[in-house]
């Protein structure tokens, strides 16, 4: 069953989105959480009507977007625990910076989530990543408020619109959710051209995408097995290899 904070904490991260006046998400009408292990919550919001993604819509993401990603704000985290998924997402500020907050929040809290499918090898690669956030994560622009798990389940394509839901909201660097974008797919060429547009990319984006990739990536490795542990090894490797 569902933790009982999860739909509450999915109903403060829509909000929270739509509260930057950038990101457009469902109303939440209602949530409940379960008493025990033997009830379940829910969430009930506004309805949608959903529609084929054409390149319009495609554009308009990009736009909301990058207009998500240029509010900026200083400090990482967020101001509670969050979910990815059924699992906690840590996203209390180290103090330390955007670097120190990925290495700590993310890559550490990742290994410690998936530690029981990770072979020595991949362990290995991914403390000499978390050693090296400071360089690998060299030249990231301003934080912004992230959507967090935005792969194309997420986006419901309404009449007209785009929406967003499901977030694991938190501020960060913008490239974080155009890393899991590119990872898993289903956002096609208008949408990247539109965005690159709005906030054209900057040097190290290749390396940097890489290390935010294994945040998703770790997580699919503690819920899902091994399968995703040859992705996970390669795109560590990839990061570092990019270093240097």
């Amino acid at each position: 069953n569902p933790s009982a904070a999860l739909f509450q904490t999915e109903a403060l991260g829509l909000r929270w989105l739509s509260e930057t006046g950038s990101a457009l998400t469902p109303d939440v009408l209602a949530y409940s959480s379960p008493d025990s292990a033997d009830e379940f919550g829910g969430l009930v919001l506004q309805w949608i009507e959903s529609s084929r993604p054409s390149s319009a819509h495609l554009e308009r993401l990009a736009d909301m977007l990058a207009s998500l990603h240029n509010t900026q704000i200083q400090a990482p985290g967020w101001s509670r625990p969050g979910f990815i998924g059924p699992l906690h997402q840590p996203n209390e500020a180290t103090g330390l910076g955007w670097a120190d907050f990925w290495c700590v929040r993310r890559i550490q809290a990742g290994v410690k989530l998936a530690s029981v499918h990770l072979d020595k090898d991949t362990h290995l690669l991914l403390s000499q990543v978390a050693a090296r956030c400071d360089e690998l994560l060299r030249g990231h622009g301003p934080l912004s408020p992230l959507h967090g798990d935005l792969w194309a389940g997420n986006v419901v394509w309404g009449a007209r619109d785009p929406w967003l839901i499901d977030p694991a909201p938190y501020v960060g660097d913008p490239e974080v959710d155009l890393a899991m974008m590119s990872l898993f797919g289903g956002f096609g060429g208008p949408f990247w051209r539109a965005y690159e547009r709005h906030r054209p990319p900057t040097p190290g984006w290749r390396r940097r995408r890489a290390v935010y990739q294994l945040w998703p990536l770790l997580v699919h490795v503690a819920l899902f097995g091994q399968g995703y542990l040859s992705q996970l090894s390669r795109t560590a490797t990839a990061a570092l290899r990019d270093a240097s």
